[in-house]
C-alpha cells in the first residue's frame, strides 16, 4: 500500500512543504504569504514622510557645515598668521631641517663607492 503525501507548515515562515514519506523528500513547496512591515497605508505613507524629513535635515545640516567651513579656515590661517607676525623668531624651513639630520656627502661617498656586482662581462669579439 502506497503511502500518501502529507502537507507540512514551516512555524518560521509560514511556507508550506509537501512531503512524501516514501522518498522521503520534499516534493512541492509553496512559498509564503507576503507579510506586510506596516499594516495601514496611511502609517506606511506617514512612515515614509518622517524619513524624507529627517533625510532632507541631514543634507541641509551638511550644506550648513561646508558654508561654515570656509569661513573656519579662514579665521584659523588668520590667527596663524597673526601669530607669525607677532612672533620675534623666524619660522624654521623644512629643508633646514632635513639638512642638519643628513649630510649630502655621506650619500655622494656611498654612491660612488657602489659597484653592480650583478654586471655581466662583456664578451670579447671572436675572430673567425
Amino acid at each position: 500500500m502506497a503511502k500518501k503525501s502529507f502537507t507540512v507548515e514551516c512555524p518560521a515562515c509560514r511556507a508550506k512543504l509537501t512531503l512524501d514519506p516514501e522518498l522521503r523528500a520534499v516534493i512541492a513547496h509553496e512559498p509564503p504569504p507576503p507579510t506586510r512591515t506596516v499594516e495601514d497605508l496611511g502609517a506606511a505613507l506617514d512612515k515614509l514622510r518622517s524619513r524624507s524629513a529627517q533625510i532632507e535635515e541631514r543634507f541641509r545640516q551638511g550644506v550648513e557645515a561646508e558654508g561654515k567651513k570656509g569661513k573656519l579656515l579662514d579665521r584659523k590661517f588668520q590667527e596663524g598668521l597673526k601669530k607669525a607676525k607677532d612672533s620675534p623668531d623666524p619660522p624654521k624651513r623644512p629643508a633646514s631641517i632635513s639638512r642638519s639630520r643628513s649630510s649630502p656627502a655621506r650619500f655622494a661617498s656611498r654612491s660612488a663607492s657602489r659597484t653592480c656586482s650583478r654586471a655581466r662581462p662583456t664578451p670579447s669579439p671572436t675572430r673567425a
